[in-house]
């Protein structure tokens, strides 16, 4: 499989190539490498009776079938503006028309290389991967209209979907660059990506290690015992050192921005 374009240089290595740029993972010699179209999307095949997989990383109409969204989803994100959608391993990935496709393609390598950091073509984790995949518990918008996102769109699309939407909408991102996003908007992307995963994949499949619905969990007393020593989350008091405004002393939200921060700080 070809390399999935390094999407965390400069933020979080997953999968690239070193200094030297020599890879870093050796190729399997029992598996041969295709390419298939034009855009990001390629598949793997190897000698087993496995069929290819095809990681998708360019956005395709939602309402298409290359979309192969679950029912119900394409009439949904449609109606709510989101026009292109990617689904790099059934990773839901939904974003307004005027989102440029080299940023959906980034939020969709990031995806990709989490799930295989090998880059082999094959989610490490397949118990990981079931929590992420086809909107089960999670996607991620990229919404373009704020007023309307925040005025009723999004609490609408959460109670007809059934799954949390962790967003990266563009007033995070800063304005679109024809040159595709810079090191901020790729920083803000590897953050929610991140938080999708720790709070929707990991913590559900390893509640002892990386739980963040309680503080029992490791990460969440490792958050406890870093609280307000070197670890303040901006919306939550310490002595001498309050509250920016806000309130993410929950678990669910500091746990999950303090793992962020430990993976990729």
């Amino acid at each position: 499989m070809r390399h999935l374009g390094c999407a965390l240089s400069a933020v979080f290595w997953i999968g690239c190539a070193g200094d030297s740029g020599s890879s870093t993972s050796k190729p399997d010699p029992s598996t041969t490498e295709t390419t298939t179209g034009s855009g990001s999307s390629s598949t793997t095949e190897t000698d087993t009776d496995a069929p290819p997989l095809l990681v998708q990383l360019d956005p395709v109409p939602c309402d298409s079938e290359a979309a192969a969204l679950p029912d119900g989803w394409a009439d949904a994100l449609t109606n709510a503006g989101l026009t292109k959608c990617a689904s790099p391993f059934g990773v839901i990935i939904g974003a307004a028309e005027d989102v440029p496709d080299a940023y959906i393609r980034t939020v969709a390598q990031i995806v990709a290389e989490l799930l295989d950091p090998d880059i082999d073509g094959v989610a490490n984790d397949t118990a990981v991967l079931e929590a992420l995949a086809n909107g089960r518990n999670v996607w991620l918008p990229m919404p373009t209209n704020q007023r309307s996102w925040t005025g009723g769109v999004e609490e609408e699309l959460g109670r007809t979907l059934r799954s949390y939407g962790i967003m990266i909408p563009q007033w995070w991102l800063g304005p679109f660059r024809d040159d595709g996003p810079d090191d901020y908007a790729r920083a803000v992307m590897v953050e929610e990506v991140i938080h999708a995963f720790t709070q929707f994949g990991y913590g559900r499949v390893y509640p002892d290690a990386f739980g963040v619905n309680s503080w029992q969990s490791v990460i969440a007393k490792e958050t406890t015992a870093a609280q307000c020593d070197w670890w303040q989350h901006p919306e939550n008091d310490c002595p001498g050192r309050p509250s920016e405004g806000g309130d993410c002393s929950d678990p669910s939200c500091d746990v999950t921005e303090f793992y962020q921060q430990v993976v990729v700080m």
